[in-house]
């Protein structure tokens, strides 16, 4: 617990928290009964039409209840507070530990913050989580969460991720599932360690859940040239990738049948390693896991469709820097608009020096790449 994160930052001039006697400074320590934590538990209570808490003043504890309309807010903004909660974890497949050295220091830090997951939707192992972090996560419903399962043995489990905790997140995911916690999961696939029957295992005992957890997402493993003193893994293979894609895509038919959405898909790394085609925009439903490479080639083109259609009329020549994976789709939706437009559109591909070269995603190009490789080539 972070104790910035409880001090009053600001009061607003005429507010309930101001007419009460609430100042700048003052430590908040409890609200509604409960340990304050930070201002989520503020945004959750504040609704209430009697708010009770107790603050910290200069070494003296004093209480305070407040009464006022449901709809009328504090009027308090807290400190912010840099703290996160680290991850403990020493995962196989941890990206933060391929990084280069000599990048800013924040890129080296490993979290596996709850409140971001519901914030931000950044994806944690809840291997990290206090007893204490699960009842708050049920009492201030904080829905949904982005887990990273990766597999459901447990030997293999604290095998993966070197937390002898983390072979309790199916557990802990039924806890949270009892509490009406939605939940949208991955499993980051590696070649012959969480593939293949463990895979399906670890999909089948998701879906078990549903519909608290709403979606799972298998990944491949992103593997850059920097893992010296790290474990051997290797890519996944293009047989592998069309094996799982075929599993996934039955086991979700099934899904979407008995419940009338999706719920299991494959990246869309998976597709282009496996060399086929990528699933229609309709299949992905309504795009929860697009910020995972879930359908996200589907939604780009969509989007661009919808633009065109709107009556936008591309002209001029251009150049588009994107990443090695995606440039020969893009490179065939180009030369569909060159036929229809006025325009001329050269595609760039980036070879990743920086992470290596397998490492193929538009996400991961670098701006020094980009400037080797075409400093003085682009319209």
């Amino acid at each position: 617990m972070d104790r910035q994160a409880r001090i009053i930052e600001r009061i607003r001039r005429g507010s309930v928290a101001k007419k009460a006697g609430l100042m700048k400074g003052d430590e908040i320590l409890t609200l509604q009964g409960y340990p304050f934590v930070d201002d989520m538990d503020l945004a959750f209570y504040e609704q209430e039409e009697e708010i009770s808490l107790t603050i910290l003043r200069e070494g003296e504890t004093l209480s305070f209840t407040i009464e006022k309309e449901e709809s009328e807010p504090l009027g308090i903004e807290m400190r912010q507070s840099d703290y996160i909660i680290p991850c403990k974890n020493n995962c196989l497949f941890c990206f933060v530990r391929q990084l280069p050295k000599g990048m800013r220091e924040t890129l080296y830090v490993k979290d596996d913050d709850y409140r971001m997951s519901f914030a931000m939707g950044s994806y944690v192992t809840l291997s990290n989580i206090t007893d204490e972090e699960i009842e708050r996560i049920k009492r201030l419903a904080l829905s949904p969460l982005y887990i990273s399962v990766h597999c459901y043995t447990k030997e293999l489990k604290r095998k993966i991720c070197k937390n002898p905790r983390s072979a309790e997140l199916f557990s802990i995911m039924e806890e949270l599932a009892s509490a009406h916690i939605m939940m949208h999961t991955q499993i980051v696939m590696m070649e012959g360690i969480n593939d293949g029957e463990e895979l399906k295992l670890t999909i089948q005992e998701l879906a078990k859940l549903y519909p608290s957890v709403k979606t799972v997402a298998v990944v491949p493993v992103g593997l850059t040239k920097h893992r010296e003193g790290l474990p051997e893994l290797t890519p996944i293979s293009k047989e592998n990738a069309n094996r799982t894609i075929d599993w996934v895509e039955s086991f979700n038919a099934e899904m979407t049948e008995k419940h009338g959405e999706p719920f299991a898909f494959c990246s869309d790394e998976m597709y282009l390693i496996a060399e086929r085609e990528l699933p229609p925009y309709k299949s992905y439903g309504t795009f929860e896991q697009v910020e995972n490479g879930v359908g996200l080639v589907a939604n780009f083109f969509h989007e661009a469709d919808f633009e065109l259609a709107s009556g936008v009329e591309p002209k001029g020549e251009y150049s588009t820097i994107t990443g090695m994976s995606f440039a020969p789709l893009l490179r065939k939706y180009v030369k569909r608009l060159e036929a229809l437009y006025d325009v001329k559109v050269d595609v760039c591909p980036v070879r990743n020096d920086f992470f290596g070269e397998s490492v193929t995603v538009s996400g991961l190009v670098t701006g020094g790449d980009i400037i080797k490789q075409y400093k003085g080539k682009l319209r």
